[in-house]
C-alpha cells in the first residue's frame, strides 16, 4: 500500500487527523517526509506502531460507528469513498442524459461522457482498497505481521 497523508491516514484510521498528528508528536507512529516536507505515513507500519504503542485507557469509545472495530466483534468499513464516487457517476449520467436530450437526435457532446468514464473507471481502485481496509480489519494480527 502506498503511503498516505494525515488526513487520508486518519480516513483509514476512523480518526480526527489531529489524533493522527498528536500520535507524529508523540512518537507512537513513525513518518517520512515527502518532497514539501509534510509527513507521508505507511499504513501497515502505521498501524502496527499505533496497536503497540497507544494506551487503551487512554482511548475514547468510538461513536457513530467510526473506527477499526465494532464491539460486539464485528467489522466496521468506511464506506463513504465509495459512496462519495457513486454519488459522482450518478451526477455524470445526469449530465450526460440532461445533454443528450438537449441536443438533436443521435448527437452527443463528448465531454460529459468522458466526464462519466473517468469517474466509472476509478471504481476497482476504490473496491480495491474497501477490500484492504476490510482484510486489514478481519485478519488476525499476528497473521499481518508473517
Amino acid at each position: 500500500m502506498r503511503a498516505l497523508g494525515v488526513r487520508a491516514y486518519a480516513r483509514h484510521r476512523g480518526c480526527a487527523p489531529s489524533s493522527v498528528v498528536t500520535a507524529i508528536a508523540d512518537g507512537r507512529i513513525t513518518v517520512s517526509r515527502g518532497a514539501r516536507g509534510r509527513p507521508q505515513i505507511d499504513p501497515a507500519t502505521a498501524d502496527r506502531q499505533w496497536a503497540a504503542n497507544t494506551d487503551p485507557a487512554k482511548q475514547r469509545a468510538r461513536q457513530n460507528g467510526r473506527g477499526p472495530s465494532h464491539p460486539d466483534g464485528g467489522v466496521l468499513v468506511d464506506y463513504g469513498e465509495l459512496l462519495r464516487l457513486l454519488v459522482r457517476i450518478e451526477t455524470a449520467l445526469g449530465r450526460c442524459l440532461k445533454q443528450a436530450t438537449r441536443g438533436p437526435a443521435g448527437l452527443l457532446p463528448a465531454a460529459p461522457w468522458k466526464a462519466l468514464y473517468a469517474e466509472w473507471g476509478q471504481i476497482p481502485d476504490v473496491l480495491e482498497r474497501l477490500q484492504q481496509q476490510i482484510r486489514v480489519a478481519i485478519e488476525p494480527a499476528h497473521e499481518r505481521t508473517a
